[in-house]
C-alpha cells in the first residue's frame, strides 16, 4: 500500500506540475494572439 500511495504521490506531483505549465503556455498563447486596439 505504501509503494501505491508514492507511486499516486509522484504521478500527481508531476501531473500538476505538467497542468500548470500548460496553463501557463497557452495564456500567454492568447495573450500574444490578441488583435492590437485599432487608433482612432
Amino acid at each position: 500500500m505504501a509503494a501505491i500511495a508514492a507511486i499516486r504521490t509522484f504521478l500527481n506531483f508531476f501531473l500538476t506540475r505538467e497542468i500548470a505549465e500548460e496553463r501557463a503556455e497557452i495564456e500567454q498563447d492568447r495573450k500574444g494572439s490578441e488583435p492590437p486596439l485599432a487608433a482612432p
